[in-house]
């Protein structure tokens, strides 16, 4: 009996170390540092049918860590978010009148993310789509009329690693090569096979 005891505890100090191994350090929800910068895109799963995905562009000059793209997709893979979003606008959302029907979409993206993380999380799954600093090259430099703008590059043989939030931590699914994509793309490709199976159940 003792033995089996001993084989247990092993067993559950391996599986909840290795959970721990694979949670992200740092919560990506903080990164989200220009709330004028979360916006909505529809993905496309199958002919007629698209849903309405809210999501952040994290860029390595502001985040310092590494740069990628937060999502957000109701769970189920549902677009009511969006429709009562139109519907039936909450808070300041409200205040505007007969407005066209994004900007009430986009409002109801932004209020998700920085008044109502709590909603956020019940209602919408949230993946991250993310490259380390060391797999960035820069920083580069752009001039424009505006002034010179710096910025980095995801290096060809970059990992992006996938996050999704779960119970409180942003938990690795897996790695993979990003190739000649940004975070953005790669994400929307991955989160639309998601969908995918999920319709052809």
């Amino acid at each position: 009996m003792r033995n089996y005891c001993i084989i247990g505890l092993l067993a559950y100090l391996f599986f909840t170390c290795d959970a721990q191994n694979n949670r992200s350090p740092y919560d990506f929800l903080s990164l989200i540092q220009n709330p004028e910068n979360i916006w909505t895109i529809d993905l496309s799963i199958e002919q007629g049918k698209t849903i309405k995905v809210i999501y952040y562009e994290i860029y390595m000059k502001d985040a310092h860590i590494g740069q990628g793209c937060v999502f957000a997709i109701q769970k189920g893979f549902s677009d009511q978010w969006a429709k009562e979003a139109i519907s039936r606008p909450k808070g300041e959302c409200a205040s505007k009148k007969n407005y066209k029907h994004l900007y009430y979409v986009n409002c109801a993206a932004k209020s998700y993310f920085t008044k109502n993380q709590s909603e956020l999380i019940e209602k919408f799954d949230i993946y991250v789509f993310f490259v380390n600093k060391e797999d960035l090259e820069g920083p580069l430099e752009e001039s424009s009329e505006s002034g010179t703008v710096e910025y980095y590059n995801e290096k060809p043989e970059s990992k992006i690693i996938i996050y999704k939030y779960a119970l409180g931590s942003w938990i690795e699914i897996e790695k993979r090569k990003l190739g000649d994509e940004v975070p953005r793309t790669f994400g929307l490709k991955y989160l639309k096979e998601l969908a995918r199976k999920e319709f052809r159940r």
